[in-house]
């Protein structure tokens, strides 16, 4: 059985999915799969499929690739992918996004010591020692509790692995914090496991930067929001946190505004 499904959405990424890709091929694990699942992207990434496809079958790794009908969003390309995978567990990889050699190693021995149904592990967008050498007795494991996971999210996409059989999904009707969304969902019916210790993604650009859905910081802090609202609806007891919530995020974003108008005028002089 395949252990670990890997779900590429692709929209005009040529030129970072190769190294997204190649960070797969390196993998010092050989029992998953990778799909892509191209949003009717205008750059050819079919024909990048088409260059990796070989060496993918030389390590006897399956690699299939899917093109939507209409472009239809992240999540929908996301879930797709999750629907279409045959794994054990599902990993998001962004087309821009790089994994460390060892992670699917270090994630499976996880797996197989604490049994969780979902796991998240750190990232950076620093090269800087990114790429030396990763072992298992670089991290440990414990359960996130609500507190943590309810004050932030608690890591980027392209860091968690979940149980395939899970029935959650994406929320295709949004578009910022729609991961953060369903983390909140899977914690009310599934342990979430952190796992601390080194870097296992690097980012193509840090979060919060021109050039991702991120930069938008309002509508982030709005996505935000929407996810904290669906979590208290679904949970009745939680509902009396949620004017608090409000307030909370109001002042993340008003931290956030006056930090970044510190450093543009920083810029500026």
């Amino acid at each position: 059985m395949t252990r670990f499904s890997i779900l590429i959405p692709c929209y005009n990424c040529s030129k970072t999915l190769p190294d997204t890709l190649t960070s797969c091929l390196r993998q010092e694990f050989d029992g998953y799969e990778v799909i892509l699942v191209d949003d009717c992207s205008r750059d050819n990434v079919e024909n990048i499929y088409r260059h990796f496809l070989p060496f993918f079958e030389s390590k006897n790794i399956s690699l299939t690739y899917h093109r939507n009908s209409v472009n239809s969003g992240v999540s929908f390309s996301r879930n797709l992918a999750w629907d279409l995978s045959t794994g054990e567990y599902v990993c998001f990889l962004d087309s821009d996004d790089i994994w460390h050699e060892s992670k699917l190693k270090i994630v499976n021995q996880v797996l197989n010591d604490d049994n969780c149904d979902c796991l998240y592990h750190s990232y950076t967008d620093q090269k800087d020692d990114f790429f030396t050498r990763r072992s298992f007795s670089d991290y440990a494991s414990n359960e996130l509790g609500l507190a943590s996971l309810i004050l932030k999210n608690p890591s980027q996409t392209s860091c968690f692995v979940l149980r395939r059989s899970i029935a959650d999904r994406f929320d295709i009707s949004m578009s910022f914090c729609e991961d953060y969304d369903l983390w909140l969902r899977i914690f009310c019916s599934h342990r979430i496991h952190a796992l601390r210790g080194k870097p296992l993604t690097l980012l193509s650009r840090p979060q919060k930067t021109p050039g991702g859905l991120s930069a938008s910081r309002k509508k982030m802090r709005l996505g935000e929001l929407t996810a904290y609202l669906n979590f208290v609806q679904r949970n009745n007891k939680f509902k009396v946190l949620f004017p608090l919530l409000v307030v909370y995020s109001a002042l993340k974003h008003i931290r956030s505004e006056i930090k970044y108008l510190v450093n543009f005028t920083a810029k500026k002089s």
